[in-house]
């Protein structure tokens, strides 16, 4: 395991903003930061970050899974939790996965995460409303609208804590940071928002 000192920026931020090439040349910035640590999987919390470097890098004519294995954390921590055969508590609570529209959406890396929830919640796991596919937009990658800062996060995050209130739910899954504060500002106390790796470090405790 490393983490690359001073690890550069991927672009993705550049990009949506509309500067491809500044974003290029960031791509090509941490494409070889990435090589100096002679690291053969990247693992990323961020479904943005993995979308950029699956899509975006392709762009500047970098194909990173040539050099590397790259996953989400929800993936990752699948595989460590089967290869080691790692035993974890019972969740029995309701529960649900609020999909990124960036992870399952665009990339169709809906498995691991509900893999991960299943091994503990076997009764009380459920579907949103809307998912996988067709699951609602979480703002992950809206942060810039109209010249100002993307401001409706909240009425994002208001539909799927809407959808939850209606199944009963005691609990949502998120797969980044920027869907749970989105979730949580839209809602009361109700129900208990986690991001999957909060959700991971409760079922091994």
């Amino acid at each position: 395991f490393t983490i690359i000192p001073e690890e550069p920026d991927c672009g993705k931020s550049l990009k949506l903003l509309g500067y491809k090439k500044e974003a290029g040349s960031a791509a090509e910035k941490f494409y070889k930061a990435m090589l100096s640590g002679k690291a053969k999987n990247l693992v990323t919390s961020d479904p943005l970050v993995l979308d950029c470097l699956m899509n975006d890098f392709k762009e500047f004519g970098i194909e990173m899974e040539k050099s590397f294995k790259i996953m989400h954390f929800s993936e990752f921590a699948d595989f460590v939790l089967n290869e080691f055969n790692l035993p974890v508590k019972e969740y029995d609570k309701k529960v649900a996965i609020a999909d990124s529209e960036f992870l399952c959406k665009k990339n169709a890396r809906c498995d691991s995460v509900r893999a991960i929830v299943l091994k503990a919640a076997k009764k009380g796991y459920t579907e949103m409303f809307r998912n996988k596919k067709d699951a609602y937009a979480t703002g992950e990658a809206a942060f810039y609208q109209n010249g100002a800062v993307f401001a409706d996060g909240k009425a994002l995050g208001k539909k799927i804590y809407a959808d939850a209130l209606k199944l009963g739910l005691d609990t949502i899954i998120t797969l980044s940071g920027t869907a749970k504060e989105n979730i949580l500002a839209a809602g009361g106390k109700k129900i208990e928002v986690l991001d999957i790796a909060e959700f991971i470090s409760l079922l091994l405790k």
